[in-house]
């Protein structure tokens, strides 16, 4: 296992002071956020991209994953969505997700994360419909990371379409598709209600790519430094020990963006000792 640091705490900075504050903090790698002021695809050209591999090889760092999830540079963190009605604003995130599975082959990065279909509108009668818009736009998409190699991987959150693994892979299988994965984000399943070491026993085989946070005993949907929750990351990294995880567990702390770097220290404090098996 390798630990990383998402740079979606950093709006407040640029891309580079990101990737050298999670450098100099220890970490072995750094999930970028492909939205403004970092990696927003439509401002990028080859130049500025090179630009970012070259700095990231200087800094040590292994870039593990592209966030495409938010769309804030003309959206919100969750929309344009997968399930919007019109077509056009639809396509804008069709538009971004190939756009961010571009810019991850050029940069030999793996994985982009998206959101899970949402927000939600409508009551459970709504659902079989929004499965197959999801699944319908989503095959806009796959061709292209599928001849590039890279595995979208998508984001089970609370009150989106996708809140847990159960609704999660029986959608994949229906897929049937090598290039479609999860993101699995632990505090979104304790958010549910959940055991997140139980569903890594569960769905080893599947782990490709992990976001970490703690959450407050109330389970609230709010990303707060590990060590500062009722999460039991003991249970945790036993269980992924036991499944033999040797992909990256990405902190991913964006409420902290006033103190990105005091957020990542501290985070980085508390995991180590489980990487380095002293706990």
């Amino acid at each position: 296992m390798k630990l990383s640091f998402s740079s979606n705490a950093f709006v407040e900075h640029s891309l580079d002071d990101a990737l050298c504050a999670i450098s100099r903090i220890g970490y072995q790698g750094a999930e970028i956020m492909a939205d403004r002021p970092h990696f927003w695809p439509p401002d990028l050209d080859q130049e500025q991209v090179d630009a970012v591999a070259t700095r990231a090889a200087e800094l040590g760092l292994t870039l593990c994953n592209i966030n495409g999830f938010p769309m804030q540079a003309i959206g919100t963190m969750h929309r344009p969505s997968w399930l919007e009605e019109n077509d056009a604003d639809r396509q804008k995130r069709v538009d971004h997700t190939i756009a961010c599975i571009e810019l991850a082959h050029m940069l030999g990065i793996p994985y982009v994360s998206t959101e899970p279909g949402g927000p939600v509108e409508g009551g459970a009668e709504a659902r079989g419909r929004e499965y197959a818009l999801f699944a319908r736009t989503l095959d806009q998409v796959i061709p292209r990371a599928e001849e590039l190699g890279v595995t979208l991987l998508i984001e089970p959150e609370p009150d989106l379409l996708f809140e847990d693994m159960d609704s999660m892979v029986a959608f994949l299988d229906n897929m049937e598709s090598t290039a479609l994965g999860v993101n699995f984000d632990l505090g979104h399943f304790f958010c549910i209600g959940d055991d997140p070491a139980d569903l890594i026993r569960t769905y080893g085989p599947m782990l490709k790519h992990i976001h970490i946070e703690d959450i407050a005993p109330n389970r609230k949907h709010h990303h707060l430094i590990p060590g500062m929750g009722a999460m039991d990351f003991g249970a945790i990294f036993d269980a992924l020990k036991k499944v033999e995880y040797d992909g990256f567990v990405t902190v991913e702390l964006y409420p902290y963006s006033k103190k990105p770097e005091m957020a990542a220290e501290e985070a980085f404090r508390f995991l180590k000792p489980f990487f380095e098996g002293t706990v």
